[in-house]
């Protein structure tokens, strides 16, 4: 899973650059790129939701108000995987965004770590 966001971090902006290239960056290829993460968010949550709410009621959990709260403090609180996902989310409404607005360059030097200890073990 590493090596794979890894290679995500890498080239992340290629897609993107494609659809700017064939699209164009006025308001048709904002408005259907807005459009995208708009219906991918609706889609995702309509089938993550109740697959998360069929297995707590399969397990009993439906009810259980300390595991909802242990949820959320995963989601929304110190971890936050939800919290910290908002604001990228938000960001990509901007008229003029790229995906290297979010410069996570430095992530590839784990990649070079990963390939030095892949090698030592081999």
């Amino acid at each position: 899973w590493r090596w794979h966001a890894l290679e995500e971090t890498e080239h992340k902006s290629v897609a993107y650059d494609v659809w700017e290239t064939v699209i164009g960056r006025g308001p048709r290829g904002y408005l259907e790129r807005s459009s995208g993460l708009l219906l991918a968010t609706l889609v995702f949550w309509a089938l993550i939701i109740p697959a998360y709410l069929n297995v707590l009621r399969h397990e009993g959990k439906l009810t259980d108000g300390s595991g909802w709260r242990v949820f959320l403090g995963y989601a929304f609180g110190e971890i936050g995987f939800l919290r910290k996902r908002i604001g990228p989310w938000f960001d990509y409404f901007r008229p003029r965004f790229h995906p290297w607005d979010h410069d996570n360059r430095h992530f590839l030097t784990e990649m070079e770590a990963l390939v030095a200890e892949v090698n030592a073990a081999a």
